[in-house]
């Protein structure tokens, strides 16, 4: 019996010790560990915050493809709007073509610039130098 008693007091001073020992080591290093109730308002709040994370994503995803649609409809806009002012610029360019006075015009310039020539090749005839008019201006 006394041997019981004598190693039941030496657990307890080594149980003794090791709680001293214990209650040093919590001292320089102490529990980090958060309460029950402040690890579930943590985690709430991230849930909150993936949540509506998630949802931003969603936005910007669909966002973005209502943009890239709207660009290529307006591209395909801008093409048929300038493919109708080239025929509009083309038929314009007809039409002023075949006005009697551009044609009265045109006829007029043709007989001046015939007329230069001639005027050139006359005074390039009379001036055996080389000089001409053209050079002097």
């Amino acid at each position: 019996c006394d041997s019981y008693s004598q190693k039941i007091n030496n657990l307890k001073l080594s149980l003794e010790e090791a709680q001293k020992a214990l209650k040093e080591c919590q001292q320089f290093y102490p529990s980090t560990e958060p309460e029950p109730s402040n690890l579930n308002k943590v985690e709430e709040e991230m849930s909150k915050v993936r949540s509506l994370l998630a949802t931003n994503l969603e936005l910007s995803v669909c966002s973005q493809q209502q943009l890239e649609l709207e660009l290529s409809t307006t591209r395909r806009q801008l093409a048929e709007v300038r493919a109708q002012l080239t025929l509009a610029d083309q038929e314009l360019e007809r039409k002023f073509s075949e006005t009697v006075v551009y044609t009265n015009m045109k006829m007029m310039l043709s007989k001046k610039n015939e007329q230069l020539k001639e005027l050139r090749r006359k005074v390039q005839s009379l001036d055996p130098s080389g000089d001409t008019l053209e050079e002097e201006v």
